[in-house]
Parts: C-alpha cells; sequence; structure tokens
C-alpha cells in the first residue's frame, strides 16, 4: 500500500492546512446540520477526496464521538477498506459519468443496503459532459433522505450554476510549505526513515501545495531507509542552490556567455530543465519579496522572474526544448536594469543628502536650424516630422513610452531625447527598443544616427535633481 493511502486522514485533526473548513463540517455533523449536497473545490492534493471519505464514514457510523468517525465499527472499517456497497464513488475523469448518472438516477430511491444513508461521491465533476449534468441536476432537487452527495473538483468555474447553487461549497486552500514538511516528518517518524531537514523542504516545495504529491514524493525518494538532498537532487533532476546562485549571479553580472553556458550544461548533465527552472522561480521569489519587506527595489527581481515562467511555458511547444531559456537568458543578460542603473529618487528630510553626478537639462525653447558637417539633416526638420517617426514604431509600448519624449539637441550625429517619464524613457532604453527607433529615425530622415536619453528635471523643495545621460 502507498504511503498516501496507508496515512490518509482517518481523522478530522489529521487532515492538513484546512482547519477553517474541517471546524465547519465538524460543526455540522455536531449539530445535526449536514446538508445533502456539498461542493469541494480548490487544487489537487489539497484533500477534498479524504474530507469526503471522512463525512461518509462519520455520516454512517454508529458510534461517532462527536464529529470523527470511530473507525471501528463495520461501516467505519468497510469504508476504509472500499467495501462498503452504500459508498458509491463515480470519476467523471475517467469516464465523463453519463452511465454512471443514469445507473443513479435509477437506483437512488433505493433503500441503502448496509446502513443508514447512501454517500455518492463524485471526483472531478467539472468533467461531466453536459447531458451527465443535467440528469444529476434532476437528482439534486429532490434527493431522498437517505441519500447524500459530495462533489470534488479542481476546477469550480467549470461546474454549471444550477448545480453549484444547490450545493454548500467549500474551497480548499493550497497546504503551506511548513505544514506539508511537518507531515513529512511526522511519516518519516512512523516509518523510521531518516530524512534531512533540508530534503524535505525541498519536498514540500516541489509539492506546490499539495499534500498527496508530497507524500509520493516523499515515498518515492527513500533510499535505504533515508531521504537525503544530494540523492533527492539527482532523482528529481535539480542543481542545487549553489548553481542557482552562480545563474543569477551571471543575471547581475549581464554575463551572457556564462548563462548560456550554464543551461547548455545543465540539458548535458540530464537534469531535469522544468525543475531547475522552479527551482530558480523559487529562489528569485524569495529574493524578491525579501527586497520588498526591506523597502530595497523589485523590478530586477520581478523582470527576472516573469522571463524565466515566459520560458518554463513555453518549453513543451518549442521545437528545441531548452531554446525559450536560452531566449531568456539573453533578454536577461542583455536588458537595462533599473535597479542597477537608475539612481534612487532622493527627497530632502531637513539634512543634506548625497547626489548623483547630473547634467541639469531645462526646458528649452526649439532650437534654431543646426548643421553639422556629418550629418545632412538638422534638429527642426528632426522635430517637424517627430509625429511621423513615432507612428513609424511597430511596437505599441515603444510607441506611447517614445510620445513622451522629444527631440531636444543634435550634435555629432547623436539626437537627445529628454522626457518627462522616468518610466518611459527607461522602457526606450532597452537595447530591442532603443535599435527600433534608431531605425526609424534612419528611415524617415533618411541619415543613421545614434539616440541619446536624457530625463528633464524640475525644481522643487521636496525633489532632488535626478541623474541624466544614465543610459548613455
Amino acid at each position: 500500500m502507498s504511503l498516501y493511502l496507508k496515512y490518509r486522514p482517518q481523522t478530522f485533526s489529521d487532515l492538513v492546512g484546512q482547519e477553517a473548513i474541517v471546524k465547519t463540517l465538524s460543526n455540522a455533523l455536531t449539530q445535526g446540520r449536514v446538508v445533502h449536497a456539498y461542493l469541494f473545490c480548490g487544487p489537487r492534493g489539497t484533500g477534498k477526496t479524504s474530507m469526503a471519505r471522512l463525512m461518509a464514514k462519520s455520516i454512517n457510523c454508529a458510534n461517532r464521538q462527536e464529529a470523527d468517525p470511530c473507525n471501528q465499527c463495520n461501516s467505519c472499517a468497510a469504508i476504509q477498506q472500499s467495501h462498503w456497497v452504500d459508498l458509491i464513488e463515480i470519476d467523471a475523469a475517467s469516464n465523463r459519468g453519463i452511465d454512471e448518472i443514469r445507473d443513479l438516477k435509477e437506483k437512488i430511491n433505493y433503500s441503502p443496503s448496509q446502513g443508514a444513508y447512501k454517500i455518492y461521491i463524485i471526483d472531478e465533476v467539472h468533467m461531466l459532459t453536459k447531458e451527465a449534468f443535467n440528469a444529476l441536476l434532476k437528482t439534486l432537487e429532490e434527493p431522498p433522505s437517505h441519500t447524500y452527495f459530495i462533489l470534488a473538483t479542481t476546477e469550480a468555474h467549470k461546474i454549471p450554476e444550477t448545480i453549484r447553487s444547490r450545493c454548500q461549497q467549500f474551497y480548499f486552500n493550497s497546504v503551506s510549505d511548513q505544514q506539508i514538511q511537518a507531515r513529512l516528518e511526522q511519516i518519516a517518524e512512523w516509518e523510521g526513515v531518516r530524512a534531512e531537514p533540508e530534503a524535505l523542504q525541498w519536498i514540500a516545495a516541489a509539492a506546490k501545495g499539495g499534500v498527496r504529491d508530497a507524500v509520493g514524493l516523499f515515498e518515492q525518494n527513500i533510499l535505504n531507509g533515508t531521504i537525503e538532498q544530494s540523492e533527492l537532487q539527482k532523482q528529481m533532476g535539480w542543481v542545487g542552490v549553489g548553481m542557482i546562485e552562480k545563474w543569477v549571479e551571471c543575471f547581475k553580472s549581464k554575463d551572457v556567455n556564462a548563462a548560456l553556458e550554464s543551461v547548455e550544461a545543465i540539458v548535458n548533465q540530464g537534469h531535469n530543465l522544468a525543475n531547475v527552472l522552479s527551482e530558480l522561480i523559487q529562489y528569485l521569489r524569495k529574493q524578491m519579496l525579501q527586497a520588498a519587506r526591506s523597502n530595497q527595489p523589485t523590478t530586477e527581481w520581478i523582470e527576472w522572474i516573469e522571463h524565466i515562467q515566459e520560458a518554463k511555458a513555453k518549453m513543451n511547444q518549442s521545437v528545441v526544448v531548452q531554446l525559450p531559456v536560452e531566449v531568456a537568458m539573453i533578454k536577461i543578460c542583455t536588458s537595462s536594469s533599473a535597479i542597477q542603473s537608475v539612481p534612487t529618487l532622493q527627497h530632502s528630510s531637513g539634512s543634506q543628502t548625497e547626489k548623483a553626478p547630473i547634467e541639469k537639462i531645462t526646458p528649452t525653447e526649439p532650437a534654431q536650424s543646426q548643421k553639422t558637417e556629418a550629418i545632412s539633416v538638422n534638429l527642426e526638420e528632426i522635430q517637424k516630422n517627430w509625429n511621423r517617426i513615432t507612428q513609424q514604431l511597430r511596437s505599441p509600448i515603444v510607441k506611447m513610452s517614445l510620445m513622451d519624449g522629444k527631440p531636444v539637441s543634435l550634435s555629432d550625429q547623436t539626437l537627445t531625447l529628454q522626457f518627462n517619464s522616468l518610466t518611459l524613457m527607461e522602457k526606450v532604453s532597452e537595447p530591442k527598443n532603443r535599435g527600433e527607433v534608431m531605425d526609424c529615425l534612419e528611415e524617415v530622415m533618411g541619415t543613421k544616427m545614434e539616440i541619446k536619453l536624457k530625463i528633464k528635471t524640475f525644481e522643487s523643495e521636496t525633489t532632488a535633481e535626478l541623474a541624466a545621460d544614465v543610459f548613455n
């Protein structure tokens, strides 16, 4: 017998991470307020079916103590061993349920064979066909007094409103890593397994809130009565925090070659790339949350997480499995980082604050016609054609961002653009977007030129001067 079935909750207190639901249903049982139809919703492995079976045992238990079944009487023992004929479990995911629901309609009015009540548990009920749902609705509208329904689903939004309205609904949350780890520690003690705490932490994180998946991973990785982090990494294709930290250093130093070599090494060593990306995302998330709680910049962490999550989502559809990851590495290592490149806006608080070196830009009138020996267009011509230039841009985001900027000077084939918004200037500063702007300039004006980005500064008592030229 698998460990998950062996240690399936037998009392309400055994159910991990669903305290509010346990309290409500326990009260309903002790106070005689059990309704005839329940809908349990939530992620897989969070206890929906276990709760359904507990309810079935408690409803039929001959010696129930308050809410908990006695687990000793005939009905408890039979349900525990899946021998109780008045407990009918239907797996809608396997057969779509129409034949089973029809059979249910035909037999529902028959009295229970062994106990006082019939219990129908329909798992993954959202998979029922439209016809099956219609047949089930008829039964839910007027159920016999000896019948209870417990429906379970991972996708509550797919349940017809007519079904939901006839059920009392409960939403099962993902179980926290700490609660899962505590449960695994209990099982390790019961099984006599020596498990490293770090290994159990990894299993809990990999289970993503599902106790069933966590227990399955635990059982899968027992080796000679032990669970060790090093062996767990090998079995699961993970690389460990050391490798992840080296990867992050590549991001910070913008070392695209080292980042790409890391991807190649991971693939060549046979690691599960999807699991490695999950490790990376979990690490980046922790760093992001730590930065946020310490009132530190989080932009960089958020951008990296978004790139990695996008790569992970695209892997299964890529001709070359690691290609989306390589693309993400290049994007991360070649993008401009607001955290590393942009100085923090400083506020006066009555004491002198240190200011970053700046080149102050003040509002100016459009310059008179200028012409250098190296370029055939002047600033006035560019200003007259500015709307035309911005309209040539293909990316809506770049187009919107560039509309905030305006040309203010032209010298030595370099056009200076002044922005009011630091955020929009940052968007234009990204290498890909910057290149698109330069291409459109060349297309409209007929000559190649570089661009230089500056932020317009304003004087006030509370706002210090922002640094300029930070993207050049």
